[in-house]
């Protein structure tokens, strides 16, 4: 229920077993490298050899992937019927077998192979797109007699085609009175124009700065003897042809999809490979002898030895605590009913490794006010129901964890709303039918929220007092913990007073609720305002900084502290009263549609469709607004955070496993 002990450890070992030993480290995924340098002696042996080593492979892992994609791209693209069964599943091999793969699979050729092909795809799709571009230039002139050649330009009669929309051509055809010439319209769709125009070569600018003005472009053609027509259809062949060409190496390229397996073994070892030879640049060396630091949580030391003494590599491994300055890495560890909720800690960061870990705190609340938010048993089985599915389904350690975090929430909700009467709402009590169940749902209710929304509000309020009380309880311990005693009780305990006697002090006051004298809590307030007072002018410096973080600091105690962050807490009342209400409204709704024959069908649609779009809104709303008052009104209590994770060598599987 801490952050995790860490060693800096340092590996003696000699150079010709690097390999090997870094293979262990990655396969025991729990060191994470301290970058190093190689010395010059040694970086003059190494370098040229490691470095074109790391290239060569790199480029055959890009090679592989780029093959990988294109046939599935290739096949994917093919018709249904032709599509092989492919269901996306990570390949299992043995180690035995990945080494027996490489030296009988020439996966180079067939790289070779599919880049060509790829490349062929694309060039003939290139020039089927081009083709096309030229088909659509040419189809407004298709049904012009005249040969190509014969609209050249000659030494006094130049020729122009052109397109604009309809309404500009016929402006720029005005424009064109002032000089000699003759237009022929070839097509015209109503919006847009296209036309043939002969004129004298002497107006060759007026004409050129007139098509500008008015937005003409000129289309481009190529002289031939043929008709436009005929060179359409020329051109549409051909296009024709490029796609058929693409196509047929398109399922060439899809017929190696029996590659694809020991493809993706291939990828993976050589990924491994590249991994290596990347992990050999941490090391530090000397000629002989390399030696690799690197961090490792404390527990798992001896599980290194126990590794490398059983692969009789020669070593010598030495560990030591962090020193200050050092970049720790953090590593939480939690009993495994608090685990998930170190997802509500992640997304707000991790804590320093010098303090403790916040997640056992954040547990207890946030599962409680979810199911506040919520307040309905069936909804809370779905949402656990969700949860188990996404245990089965997904297999990332991240996404088990979060899922595990949604089965907390469910059974929360669930909880929560037995107590309250919720089910769907007020489900079970407006239709007869579920009639059945309301003695068990009656007798499990405690309280009706809508009935005793006052005595809710206060619920929320306490639990609101509670958790911010603990948050600055926290504070006060961690201080303590590291001597920093003024902090802690001239600033720690000052706000403890302050955030106990006045919410106590306004309650008695406005409602009547003495729980002590008010002599005795004004002068709980009183003290503990002046020792914070007296902390602020310790702390700064400059007289007008002095007494303005005096006054400050107290008005934000009893504001802050004392005020609006236990009144954020009315959210959950808000939104657990929000969630009730529009499942009401909607069996309202579907009750007025049950209310005939005809109305049944979609009485039972508005249900099925509704209460689902109801779960979704309040689960996130609750989710949200959950995290946020760990965030805002409980971490910044305490929490520092700014702890980053342990990334320790693994080996980076795309395809395999």
């Amino acid at each position: 229920m801490s952050v995790a002990k860490v060693f800096k450890i340092t590996l003696f070992f000699p150079s010709d077993t690097r390999e090997r030993v870094l293979g262990i480290l990655h396969d025991m995924e729990c060191v994470e490298a301290i970058s190093g340098k190689v010395s010059d002696e040694t970086r003059a042996n190494e370098f040229a050899s490691g470095k074109k080593r790391l290239e060569d492979v790199s480029r055959d892992v890009d090679s592989v992937r780029v093959a990988i994609d294109s046939i599935v791209r290739a096949t994917v693209s093919l018709p249904t019927t032709a599509l092989p069964a492919h269901s996306g599943a990570k390949v299992a091999i043995t180690s035995a077998d990945s080494k027996e793969l490489l030296k009988t699979f020439d996966f180079k050729k067939i790289c070779a192979e599919a880049a060509m092909l790829s490349k062929a795809i694309s060039e003939a799709e290139t020039s089927a797109m081009r083709y096309e571009t030229e088909a659509a230039r040419l189809e407004p002139w298709k049904d012009v007699m005249a040969n190509l050649s014969e609209l050249s330009d000659g030494s006094t009669v130049r020729f122009f085609a052109g397109q604009s929309a309809a309404p500009r051509a016929r402006e720029f055809f005005k424009s064109l009175d002032d000089f000699p010439h003759l237009a022929a319209v070839v097509s015209d769709d109503g919006k847009t124009l296209s036309f043939g125009l002969a004129y004298p070569a002497a107006f060759a600018d007026k004409m050129v700065a007139s098509a500008r003005k008015f937005g003409v472009t000129e289309v481009p053609y190529s002289s031939s003897d043929e008709t436009p027509g005929g060179m359409l259809e020329r051109v549409r062949s051909t296009r024709l042809a490029h796609i058929h060409r693409a196509a047929r190496r398109r399922e060439k390229l899809a017929g190696m999809y029996s590659y694809l397996p020991r493809l993706k073994v291939a990828h993976d070892i050589l990924l491994k490979d590249k991994t290596l030879l990347e992990s050999e640049s941490m090391m530090l060396a000397t000629l002989h002898v390399r030696y690799f630091t690197g961090w490792i949580v404390a527990k798992r030391a001896p599980e290194i030895e126990a590794a490398l003494s059983s692969s009789g590599i020669p070593y010598h491994l030495v560990e030591e605590k962090p020193a200050d300055g050092d970049d720790v890495p953090v590593v939480l560890e939690n009993k495994k009913p608090f685990e998930p909720f170190e997802v509500v800690t992640d997304l707000y960061g991790k804590p320093a490794y010098t303090e403790g870990d916040p997640t056992p705190w954040v547990a207890p609340f946030f599962a409680l006010f979810f199911g506040i938010c919520m307040a309905d048993a069936f909804y809370g089985l779905i949402i656990a129901a969700a949860g188990f599915a996404g245990i089965r389904y997904f297999k990332t350690p991240s996404v088990r964890k979060f899922m595990r975090l949604v089965i907390f929430c469910g059974a929360a909700t669930t909880v929560f709303g037995a107590l309250t009467g919720g089910y769907f709402g007020n489900l079970l009590d407006r239709f007869e039918i579920f009639s059945f169940a309301r003695p068990l749902k009656n007798k499990l209710m405690i309280f009706d929220p809508l009935k005793n929304s006052i005595e809710f509000l206060a619920a929320c309020l306490v639990l609101g007092f509670v958790q911010t009380m603990l948050g600055s309880v926290l504070k006060l311990v961690a201080d303590l913990r590291d001597k920093n005693y003024r902090e802690a009780f001239l600033s720690d305990a000052s706000i403890i007073g302050i955030q106990i006697s006045f919410p106590l002090l306004i309650i008695g006051e406005l409602f009547g609720a003495r729980t002590a004298p008010s002599s005795w809590l004004l002068a709980a307030l009183g003290v503990s305002s002046a020792a914070l007072m007296i902390n602020q002018w310790i702390a700064n410096d400059g007289i007008v900084l002095k007494l303005f973080q005096m006054f400050f600091s107290v008005y934000g105690a009893i504001t802050g502290n004392a005020l609006a962050d236990i009144l954020s807490y009315s959210r959950l009342f808000a939104l657990g009263l929000s969630t009730a209400l529009l499942a009401m409204v909607l069996n309202e709704v579907a009750a007025l549609l049950f209310s005939s024959y005809i109305g049944i069908p979609f009485g039972i649609i508005v249900l099925l469709l509704f209460h689902p779009f109801i779960l979704l809104i309040g689960s996130l709303g609750a989710y949200v607004h959950t995290s946020r008052l760990q965030y805002l009104e409980f971490f910044n209590k305490f929490f520092r955070g700014g702890g980053r994770e342990m990334r320790p060598l693994i080996w980076i599987k795309k395809y395999t496993v």
